[in-house]
């Protein structure tokens, strides 16, 4: 299943990104700010949301297990300053990528102090894309879009459920029920991004991984059921 198609009819540029922010007026950056001005709701949503790509890109890095529990935590503190907020770019406004240098920096500052001698993973260079974090960004975007789904439609979560367990499902709900999927998670991504180019852009970096998921994966007949 193809999860990073573009709209039959995108509308794109200034009037594109303003009926973005009519759609999606609470984003990901709104609840920064929010956590930033000490709302600690805020706060704990968005760690919460967001803590296991980070925990997991820490580790493949070479944080150990027992430190790593407050080097997240430093991670998260730094997104919530006010300085941080202030000079980013946004990484071309995709918080994925924000976030992912954040992570970054935080993993490089932490290994230089506590082992100063010790050469740095090569990987560890300045880019807005790594496996080892998007991976699981992408995979915890797609848990939320399946809960999404489980809330509005559970018959069709359940068709999914029962596709991914190797069960005979009927073709047409399985069609519709992967459609629907494909709008949540659209959906997630475009909560992490502050215009339409950002998304389609998201959804391709991110594409990879989502259509590796049993959920999303299918036959290579994309069209309508008939």
């Amino acid at each position: 299943m193809v999860l990073v198609a573009p709209p039959a009819r995108p509308v794109t540029g200034e009037r594109a990104d303003c009926s973005l922010l009519a759609m999606f007026p609470t984003t990901i950056w709104t609840m920064i700010r929010d956590a930033g001005a000490r709302d600690e709701p805020a706060r704990t949503d968005v760690a919460t949301r967001y803590r296991e790509p980070v925990l997991r890109f820490l580790r493949a890095k070479g944080v150990p297990a027992a430190e790593v529990d407050d080097v997240v935590q430093d991670v998260f503190l730094r997104l919530f300053s006010g300085d941080a907020l202030g000079k980013a770019d946004r990484t071309k406004g995709r918080f994925r990528a924000y976030l992912l240098t954040i992570a970054r920096r935080v993993a490089i500052d932490h290994l230089r102090r506590k082992r100063p001698t010790a050469p740095l993973a090569d990987d560890l260079e300045d880019t807005d894309q790594d496996p080892a974090f998007d991976e699981p960004f992408a995979l915890d975007v797609l848990a939320r879009a399946l809960d999404a789904l489980k809330q509005e439609y559970a018959a069709s979560h359940a068709v999914l459920e029962r596709h991914i367990a190797g069960q005979t499902v009927d073709r047409a709900e399985l069609w519709v029920a992967r459609k629907r999927l494909v709008k949540k998670v659209r959906h997630e991504v475009a909560m992490t991004c502050d215009s339409t180019d950002a998304i389609e852009d998201e959804l391709r970096i991110l594409g990879r991984y989502l259509a590796a998921s049993k959920a999303s994966a299918g036959d290579d007949d994309q069209s309508s059921p008939r």
